[in-house]
């Protein structure tokens, strides 16, 4: 199992996890995000996302906005971004960034496809 975190302002926190868990930095930013935020579109249209109906995490993802690489256009790198500063987008960044782990360092399972789990905390 390993927990993928963003460094800033998490030098406590990632101090206390790694106590039990391996820890992995997943920097938030268009370069770490392009290749997860377009992998999670080409799963949601094939149907291999499954949320079992949880409301908030639905909610969460209905926040989310598809912002290019604010740099450099020709790029387009992605990365997701709040509809407005109202908005909560925590919940899709987390699993965004469980799968930016998992495609990082795959780790075949059994049928040798790459999976990965969310636990309810």
């Amino acid at each position: 199992q390993i927990i993928g975190y963003d460094p800033y302002n998490a030098t406590w926190l990632n101090a206390e996890l790694a106590r039990t868990y391996r820890t992995e930095i997943v920097r938030q930013g268009p370069l770490t995000f392009n290749d997860p935020m377009k992998d999670v579109k080409e799963l949601m249209l094939d149907g291999r996302i499954v949320t079992n109906g949880d409301e908030m995490l639905r909610w969460y993802m209905s926040n989310v906005r598809l912002r290019n690489d604010y740099r450099d256009k020709e790029k387009e790198n992605w990365m997701p971004s709040k509809r407005n500063r109202f908005r909560k987008i925590d919940g899709f960044m987390a699993c965004l960034m469980a799968h930016t782990v998992g495609m990082q360092a795959p780790r075949p399972v059994g049928d040798g496809e790459v999976r990965v789990r969310f636990f309810d905390m």
